[in-house]
């Protein structure tokens, strides 16, 4: 009997640990039915990337309390733009850049927008310059957003707290100027942007960015239905919370990773040939000390990081299959040739649209 006891006991105090472990490692939900919240990675410069011939890596994962506190911006940001015309929400990421954020994107939609309720400026917990930010945050202060740190898994960490459905435009930091039509816009972003997420509605999508070519000398009015790169810099998408639709191959080549798996999942991507955006630093290339994701990476980590993506990439997406597609993506024949090829371009690729390579100034 006393033999019983004792391992009675030792099981009740096991038991103990266990929920105690699980509980502090935010895997609460697993042993109430709910879906558990995996252990997150802590550094991005330590991850690795993903077996390519399944496109899964370690899965995006964060810390809970970090989830929390953006949940809980999110929704009330999205209570906000309740009875108003539009029910986006911007989000900026940064990294780096503390002394000059608000020259760029930030100060740009101070004047653009009517307020900046529906807006976040996403940080990095770990970001060597968070306090900065924080001092010279001005309007900016109660709109910041912790997150991670990586371009990528940002993106991923604003797809989770983000209510299911909420449509979110993503801003890189180093936007100089906004475009419509080859003209410097002055007012009404708002109403561009909200363009953009109908004519992704309306095409079957649910992922759509500014025209990837920064010439103001190459707008269109066309709305670009199909498969090719969803421009990084300024994008717009719907919460999903679906992992398939996150970067798995590091932060380099994470826009054609981007464009790569939404069009599999979809058979569409959209690009607003009128607006456009001009950055501060040329896309994809390692400047040193410019920030962004440059920022923590040599020149030679750059190339290496490039270089195992571009692998990847062509490895998991030697043909994107059609998928499921809109009416728009049905009623063109010359989907039946969409695939990315490998070229000279500085990043090794580049997306071809039907029968056609893009031209010069939309390669990566």
């Amino acid at each position: 009997m006393g033999t019983s006891k004792s391992s009675l006991y030792v099981l009740l105090v096991l038991v103990a640990l266990a929920s105690a472990f699980w509980t502090r490692f935010g895997f609460a939900g697993a042993h109430t039915g709910k879906a558990p919240v995996p252990l997150c990675r802590t550094s991005h410069a330590n991850s690795k990337l993903p077996d390519a011939s399944t496109g899964r890596g370690q899965l995006a994962c964060f810390p809970l309390d970090l989830l929390q506190a953006g949940r809980s911006m999110a929704e009330n940001a999205v209570c906000m733009r309740q009875g108003e015309q539009y029910s986006h929400v911007y989000v900026i990421r940064s990294f780096g850049r503390a002394d000059s954020f608000r020259q760029m994107t930030c100060g740009i939609l101070e004047k653009l927008l009517p307020c900046l309720g529906c807006s976040f400026l996403a940080l990095a917990a770990d970001d060597p310059e968070l306090e900065k930010y924080r001092e010279n945050a001005g309007p900016w202060k109660d709109r910041i957003l912790i997150g991670v740190r990586g371009a990528e898994r940002q993106v991923a960490f604003v797809d989770q707290i983000m209510p299911k459905g909420t449509r979110v435009m993503m801003l890189d930091d180093n936007i100089l100027k906004f475009m419509d039509r080859g003209k410097t816009l002055k007012s009404g972003l708002d109403d561009l942007v909200g363009l953009g997420f109908q004519r992704m509605k309306r095409a079957g999508a649910s992922i759509w960015s500014v025209s990837d070519s920064p010439n103001p000398a190459h707008w269109s009015d066309e709305v670009d239905v199909g498969i090719g790169l969803v421009y990084g810099a300024a994008f717009g998408m719907v919460a999903s919370h679906e992992e398939s639709r996150y970067s798995q191959f590091g932060q380099v080549l994470d826009d054609v990773e981007r464009s790569c798996r939404f069009y599999e999942q979809d058979g569409v991507t959209v690009r607003l040939g009128r607006l456009q955006v001009y950055k501060r630093h040329a896309p994809g290339i390692f400047h040193a000390d410019k920030g962004g994701i440059s920022a923590g990476l040599s020149a030679e980590a750059f190339a290496a990081e490039a270089a195992q993506a571009r692998s990847a990439l062509l490895q998991r997406f030697p043909q994107l299959p059609l998928g499921r597609q809109s009416a728009l993506a049905r009623s063109s024949p010359l989907l039946q040739h969409n695939r990315l090829e490998v070229t000279t371009t500085k990043l090794g690729l580049r997306f071809r649209h039907g029968n056609r390579s893009r031209a010069s100034s939309f390669i990566l």
